[in-house]
């Protein structure tokens, strides 16, 4: 009798237990798990910003070349592009944290049959070591008064340039622009931005017209 009283009251435990646990997965369950997407919900995407300023800028177009021999590096560019070009221009690779800087030393004057594209060297002043393509920013004008953002504010996704613009603090507004230039760090932009806009500059991937934000002020 006391065997089977025993095993009734672990039988009766055993499955209180059960329907305590089963009580405790259903109010977690239910329970309002908070999330990232609910965080930006009611705090707002956490972003960067800078103010767009009204600055002259070297204009610069960017070619790809492999190093010739020395300190001279060649590129094979469009027509577009070699007519943009003149001798002399001055030219900058950026590589490890490393400057080179360079001017045009020779731009083929006819263009090649077989690629329809044309030759153009330039000559560094100091020995570049490198087995793979080099990236090149060639200067070719100057913009004067223009309004200027960092690169990483303007996006090109969709086939048009746009950025986002802050307003009453918390809310963006997609905006877009037309660009006039740009070079290794700053676009300038023909209409569509003011000086003075409020800009995001950090990953806008998240980010749609009317979106809810919060500005991080950055430690300078």
């Amino acid at each position: 009798m006391k065997k089977v009283l025993f095993l009734l009251i672990t039988v009766a435990i055993y499955t209180g237990g059960l329907f305590w646990k089963a009580a405790e997965v259903k109010k977690a369950n239910n329970k309002d798990v908070p999330t990232l997407y609910k965080y930006w919900e009611e705090n707002g995407v956490p972003v960067f910003t800078e103010v767009a300023s009204r600055r002259s800028l070297s204009n610069t177009v960017t070619l790809t070349g492999v190093r010739a021999r020395n300190r001279v590096v060649r590129s094979l560019v469009a027509p577009q592009v070699s007519s943009k070009l003149e001798i002399g221009a001055i030219a900058r690779i950026t590589r490890d944290d490393v400057i080179y800087n360079g001017k045009v030393s020779f731009i083929s004057e006819e263009v090649d049959q077989l690629s329809g594209l044309y030759t153009v060297e330039i000559t560094f002043s100091k020995n570049i070591i490198a087995k793979k393509s080099l990236v090149i920013q060639v200067e070719i004008g100057h913009l004067e008064k223009s309004v200027v953002v960092k690169r990483a504010a303007v996006s090109t996704r969709g086939g048009k340039a746009h950025v986002f613009i802050v307003e009453n603090k918390n809310k963006v507004t997609l905006r877009d622009i037309v660009l006039s230039g740009n070079n290794d760090d700053y676009y300038a932009i023909k209409s569509g931005l003011e000086a003075g806009d409020e800009i995001v500059v950090s990953d806008q991937r998240y980010l749609k017209d009317e979106q809810k934000v919060l500005v991080i002020k950055k430690v300078e």
